[in-house]
């Protein structure tokens, strides 16, 4: 009876440790390594609004202070002027670190050009830790 109890709450004492210990990768993972453009942190301050060639769309462009001793990154963000498109508002497709400076050029209305990086705006993002430029 002794030994059932022991293993019992030795199972239970691992089991929260493995809880704990997947939480904590869980956020670092997400902190440190997470891809997913939505996640950017910092002040987003706006330097330039593009319009795409036909006006339908726009192309925003920010420097983001993420914290006062580190340098500036870019992001340019879609937005949809049509109601036909409203998955494009707001939505973030290119991320680079460290980056202060851009140049922005629509190719055609679904083409963007960022700091020579081609985008299709519906199907492609950049972000500088999966797809790297330095």
């Amino acid at each position: 009876m002794a030994n059932k109890k022991f293993r019992t709450r030795l199972f239970v004492i691992l089991s929260g440790f493995l809880l704990i210990l997947f939480i904590f990768f869980y956020g670092v993972n997400k902190m440190f390594f997470s891809t997913d453009l939505s996640n950017i942190n910092g002040t987003f301050e706006l330097q330039e609004s593009i319009d795409s060639p036909d006006g339908t769309f726009t192309a925003n462009v920010y420097l983001v202070n993420a914290h006062s001793t580190v340098k500036y990154s870019l992001a340019v963000g879609i937005d949809s002027n049509n109601e036909k498109f409203p998955e494009l508002n707001d939505k973030i497709i290119y991320w680079h670190y460290p980056e202060s400076e851009y140049d922005v050029e629509w190719l055609d209305d679904e083409t963007i050009i960022i700091n020579g990086t081609h985008l299709n705006i519906f199907k492609d993002t950049y972000h500088w830790r999966k797809d790297g430029k330095n």
